[in-house]
């Protein structure tokens, strides 16, 4: 595995993404500091708070968001498409995941392998090929066992079901 703070493997879609979403947080702060400026002379409102204050609190976070997103497209690379039946950046994963003691039944879940949740996607849940469950699964094909621990520690096995790719 590649160094994950100096690089994370992407896919293109979220590359485009991170790539849009900094584009629209940096035209938002534009429009947000022009609305600043035009706050200076308004008055504290019922409450006693000034507007101003509430407008430089929701600047400074978009601005981080859109630092955040910034290092991330800084530190993204697009990964090759996945090919075959192996688990890749881009595949779409069922597991049957259980823990190695056998105290719970086996759970099957889907998973989306990509460098990072910040993605976009909603419609399934994201896992890094760096987190605990996505390393174990790299590269595995379907029939596959593989073992990982939680992060609370956790000796968990993960089948790999179906890869979609």
């Amino acid at each position: 595995m590649s160094d994950q703070s100096s690089s994370i493997r992407v896919t293109a879609q979220t590359y485009q993404y991170l790539q849009d979403s900094c584009a629209r947080l940096s035209s938002k702060i534009d429009e947000d500091r022009r609305e600043l400026a035009s706050l200076i002379c308004e008055e504290k409102d019922s409450t006693g708070n000034h507007p101003l204050m509430e407008a430089t609190r929701q600047l400074d976070l978009l601005k981080d968001q859109l630092s955040t997103k910034e290092i991330l497209l800084a530190i993204a690379h697009v990964a090759p498409a996945p090919v075959g039946d192996k688990v890749a950046v881009g595949s779409t994963v069922r597991i049957r995941m259980s823990r190695c003691d056998g105290s719970e039944q086996p759970e099957e879940r889907e998973f989306f392998i990509d460098g990072t949740s910040d993605n976009g996607r909603n419609d399934v849940q994201v896992i890094t090929p760096y987190a605990p469950l996505g390393e174990a699964i790299m590269g595995a094909k379907p029939g596959k066992k593989c073992s990982f621990k939680t992060p609370g520690g956790n000796e968990m096995i993960a089948e790999v079901i179906s890869v979609l790719n």
